[in-house]
């Protein structure tokens, strides 16, 4: 099973299995890095509250130990908790990024990719700023400022008809 959406309390889980809801499930979940007091991993007991035939389960934690929960929504928190700044130098530049459906942009750290992330768009011209929920898709390079990382960034359809609405508010039209 692989994961592809995390939260403080649980997470959905990628599987062909058929496991229906209000299953109890135990899972051995890796711990992310960065402390290396903690296990590299942690068991966890949790149940089936969403199924989505042909793609996996949502699951609900409620067996993760007391410093395992700890660890885990701290690291939940911190990924939460960051932001990556984009600056396109042109407007034309912002349009490529809505036509591709991808952001690149530098981060300073490193985020794993299907992290979710504050996504502050700042507009070439206005200097105006947009703030939108943003996963990361990749992390692409190391950038040449050590401890920078280039990101590749992915909104939902709803983020990126709010950054088109952003665009579009922010250029100045004059009528003759």
């Amino acid at each position: 099973m692989h994961t592809e959406d995390v939260s403080a309390s649980g997470m959905f889980l990628r599987t062909d299995e058929e496991i229906p809801l209000r299953q109890l499930v135990k899972l051995r979940v890796p711990m992310p890095s960065g402390d290396p007091r903690g296990p590299a991993s942690s068991e966890v007991c949790a149940v089936a509250v969403h199924r989505s035939p042909g793609r996996g389960i949502g699951v609900q934690f409620f067996g993760l130990d007391a410093p395992g929960l700890r660890r885990w929504r701290g690291w939940i928190g911190r990924a939460w908790d960051a932001t990556v700044r984009y600056r396109p130098l042109t407007i034309g530049a912002l349009l490529r990024a809505l036509a591709d459906r991808a952001i690149v942009s530098p981060f300073d750290g490193r985020l794993q990719p299907k992290a979710i992330v504050s996504l502050e768009t700042i507009h070439p011209e206005t200097g105006r700023s947009l703030v939108l929920e943003a996963r990361v898709e990749a992390t692409l390079s190391q950038g040449e400022t050590p401890g920078v990382s280039l990101v590749r960034l992915a909104l939902d359809e709803r983020g990126w008809r709010a950054l088109e609405r952003f665009l579009d508010e922010e250029i100045p039209i004059a009528l003759d």
